[in-house]
């Protein structure tokens, strides 16, 4: 499954209220800032995940700014999983669903709210603890 995401460098604000006019809102969108009008955009697709019989092999997409590492890998493959141990990259890790389910500095996989497996650390760096960056593969196994 490719997904596909949208990158936009328009914004928004709550405050500011709704145009009176359409000839307002024509204005709004090109003059007023905060409210850049989107010319171009850019197609980005993800790498699909290999998801073979009792392993997944996945990579990094992004490292949040908290460094938990988002991968490609859907959060379905740890559904039956959670509360045990799986192997990422060699390593033995707890899969849960939430950090309040690991110690301080323990590691941990988890959903993220996107839907896609993290590699994350409780009050730490999960980049750092697993040693990858955004293209960085990952492969769980079980």
């Amino acid at each position: 499954m490719t997904r596909r995401a949208r990158r936009s460098t328009a914004g928004t604000c709550s405050r500011r209220r709704p145009p009176t006019s359409t000839s307002a809102a024509s204005r709004r969108s090109t003059t007023t800032p905060g409210y850049e009008r989107l010319e171009e955009y850019e197609i980005v697709e993800f790498p699909d995940p290999d998801l073979a019989g009792d392993a997944v092999h996945g990579e990094v997409l992004v490292v949040d700014g908290f460094g938990n590492a988002v991968t490609n890998v859907p959060g379905r493959v740890l559904e039956d999983r959670m509360g045990e141990f799986v192997r990422v990259n060699g390593n033995a890790v707890a899969a849960r669903r939430s950090y309040a389910g690991v110690d301080p500095g323990d590691w941990l996989v988890t959903v993220g709210s996107h839907g896609n497996v993290e590699l994350a650390v409780n009050r730490g760096r999960g980049d750092d603890a697993f040693g990858v960056d955004p293209g960085s593969p990952v492969e769980l196994r079980w």
